[in-house]
């Protein structure tokens, strides 16, 4: 991917003379991307990948010179922090950000204290000056569990202390936390967990556990981070799509006999099997049955809102649509579902009833489609009641957080939108564009069903980027 220079990214931290973690990795990921960016350093390390010897900090002179210079030219409006071994550095950046102030640089601070291979802690005092001086300029704080630990002085082990960590560093000023979990290994062991904290949203992000050592992980992860929200994503997104970043970027690592595998950055690819999800009400993975797939294509997929539409595009042909009943009484409801289902088994379609599930079981239906309202309203016993009867479950997505939610619970299909500016329902999303549903296609293996102001015309179009079906509502009768 070819780079753009944006000298308003910045990233501040140690140098590593083998490129595996510090700013230089930082930089790599910054590309990887399809971004460049400003770098200063706060301390030169003598470390690779088999030992860490020895920090060697600026001075708090030649860090503010370089400050200066750089900000003088622009100043930064998303800032990644990692290592500092000095007071004095932490006090100079402490005062540079207050400057700055949050409105203007959102800072992503990743706090290392020491290198991974190092045995050497940083001092109490040092702790405390980063606890009193910088933390509270922290936008996002991605610590692993040991820094959480140094910062909180809770003993991050499971999912518990990592919720209780995240909730001191809010205390502290922090707006975003993320508790890393890489150090720690699910129940199962197959997998682990980052937890995702702010004022509105609350979630552990898990992936697949891979059991190998790499070099400068963290480093990479909380770049990554500030990299997407540079872009513009909101920060749960950014926190999702950092995590498959890393994830994508161990699955490269590359090591020489027994040392600690080294990111090769240009080699970083989408990887279905990295998509990190957001568990359904921290049920494991492995404990969700899998929805049964379509069995026919879902090509042109209508929506509609009665009967007597389900009877009318089946005799023109149409296998796949979808009942949508709003705001009516449950007696006419489950009248209109049962009309639909014997009007679908005789014409062979693929009929999916929009959120009334109990119904949807009770009637036989072919399948169901949940909104993310829906979904995050089901019980556990719910989902396992929709799971036994066997019916294919679509899932509503807009974002990466919805997609990751949505894949937790192994569904038949998700769908995408608005693609397009529509008016035919209210929605708080803006248009996601086409280029979103090759996004979406490359990050899951589960068929894609593209919505929201488009036309039957367009069926082609949408299959070569990915998609399985075309969703479409008030272009049905061109259909």
């Amino acid at each position: 991917m070819r780079a753009t220079h944006h000298s308003d990214l910045w990233t501040v931290g140690g140098f590593d003379p083998s490129g595996g973690a510090g700013i230089t990795a930082d930089l790599a990921a910054f590309q990887r991307i399809g971004l460049q960016a400003t770098s200063l350093v706060t301390t030169v390390t003598a470390q690779s990948p088999l030992e860490f010897r020895k920090s060697y900090p600026v001075t708090r002179e030649a860090f503010g010179d370089l400050w200066e210079t750089a900000s003088n030219f622009v100043a930064p409006t998303v800032i990644k922090m990692g290592m500092f071994s000095s007071e004095e550095i932490i006090e100079e950046a402490a005062f540079r950000m207050h400057l700055l102030g949050k409105s203007s640089c959102k800072s992503v601070i990743d706090p290392v204290f020491r290198a991974s291979r190092s045995l050497e802690v940083g001092d109490d005092s040092l702790i405390h000056y980063f606890k009193t001086k910088l933390l509270p300029h922290a936008y996002v704080l991605t610590p692993n569990a040991q820094e959480a630990f140094l910062l909180t002085g809770v003993k991050v082990v499971d999912r518990d202390s990592q919720i209780a960590a995240a909730k001191l560093l809010h205390v502290a000023g922090v707006e975003i936390v993320i508790i890393k979990g890489g150090h720690l290994a699910d129940e199962d062991q197959s997998t682990s967990s980052d937890y995702y904290s702010d004022q509105f949203h609350r979630f552990f992000m898990t992936g697949p556990r891979q059991n190998k050592e790499v070099h400068g992980t963290g480093c990479v992860f909380a770049s990554a981070l500030a990299a997407y929200l540079y872009t513009g994503e909101e920060p749960h997104n950014a926190a999702i799509k950092a995590k498959h970043f890393v994830s994508a970027a161990i699955e490269t690592a590359v090591s020489r006999c027994d040392e600690p595998s080294i990111i090769q950055f240009p080699s970083i690819a989408v990887d279905q099997k990295q998509f990190p999800v957001v568990e359904f009400h921290g049920t494991p993975l492995a404990a969700i049955k899998e929805s049964p797939s379509c069995i026919a294509d879902l090509g042109l997929y209508g929506i509609v809102n009665r009967s007597q539409q389900v009877e009318e595009y089946a005799k023109r042909g149409l296998k796949t649509l979808q009942l949508r009943i709003k705001d009516s009484t449950e007696e006419h409801i489950r009248l209109e579902v049962k009309k639909s289902v014997e009007i679908s088994e005789q014409f062979g379609m693929q009929l999916f009833v929009n959120d009334y599930w109990q119904v949807a079981i009770e009637e036989k239906a072919y399948g169901i489609h949940l909104g993310q309202e829906d979904l995050q309203k089901l019980t556990r016993e719910q989902l396992n009641e929709i799971k036994a009867a066997d019916l294919r479950v679509g899932i509503s997505t807009h974002e990466h957080l919805e997609l990751a939610r949505a894949l937790a619970i192994k569904p038949s299909y998700v769908a995408l939108g608005p693609i397009y500016k529509t008016t035919c329902k209210s929605m708080k999303f803006g248009p996601q564009g086409l280029a979103k549903i090759r996004e979406w296609s490359q990050l899951t293996s589960v068929p894609v069903v593209a919505i929201g102001g488009l036309k039957c015309r367009m069926i082609e179009d949408i299959r070569a980027l990915g998609a399985d079906g075309l969703a479409v509502i008030s272009d049905l009768p061109n259909c």
